[in-house]
């Protein structure tokens, strides 16, 4: 999140709420250097010793707004595929530019009673301005794609909880029964169409771009 406090607030404060060790922590995957998700990572190193996981073009580039943690020498830059390993459990990492020009996005298995899911991430939501990041943004999302496919992925996640609808999916899980779904679990069907949904999004979003360009270059006369 954006700072130390948040991370001592809201995340120390509610994994020690669901008697989780915050000093057990030993991986901090960063999806992209915008303050609000890098924040309080060095602070959660500090607290535990944790490596830090980023990629190469976001950690050497300026973010945006804050300073990004110091890569330290058991850090580490994710490559595109990337499989990142913590006990029984493997995450699958893929490079995702558009959002930054290294968001990282995730898939990793996940349990909901007992019954096995594959969770999809992507790390960065927020479309760019221009033409060329735009286009760069759909080829992203197409290999995004091509891994909740290949792997399978029924769960939707964001990082921001505009982009999985996660304020009402939350307060449904609150009052959710015994045989009641769990509703992150959207299945095969819902991570496709949320996918095409999207990239609907993505080709809205390139034709105003295009007409904007178009209005701004010079005028050319009607022969």
């Amino acid at each position: 999140m954006s700072s130390e406090a948040d991370a001592r607030d809201v995340i120390v404060a509610n994994l020690r709420a669901l008697k989780l060790d915050p000093k057990r922590i030993r991986i901090i995957v960063i999806t992209h250097n915008h303050f609000d998700h890098f924040g309080g990572a060095a602070y959660l190193k500090q607290l535990s010793g944790a490596r830090i996981g980023m990629s190469r073009a976001d950690w050497t580039a300026t973010p945006f707004r804050g300073v990004l943690p110091v890569k330290g020498p058991d850090d580490f830059y994710i490559e595109d595929g990337q499989a990142i390993t913590l006990g029984d459990r493997t995450l699958t990492a893929l490079l995702t530019p558009g959002h930054t020009p290294g968001t990282v996005s995730l898939l990793f298995p996940v349990t909901d009673r007992g019954v096995p899911h594959m969770a999809s991430l992507f790390g960065g939501q927020g479309s760019p301005r221009d033409v060329a990041s735009l286009m760069q943004f759909r080829r992203a999302l197409n290999h995004f794609a091509d891994h909740t496919d290949r792997m399978q992925a029924d769960v939707v996640l964001s990082n921001h909880t505009v982009g999985d609808d996660g304020l009402t999916r939350i307060a449904a899980l609150a009052r959710r029964g015994p045989n009641d779904p769990n509703p992150y679990v959207v299945g095969r069907e819902g991570v496709v169409r949320y996918d095409a949904e999207w990239r609907n999004c993505l080709s809205a979003d390139i034709d105003e771009a295009i007409v904007k360009a178009k209005g701004s270059g010079p005028s050319t006369p009607v022969q």
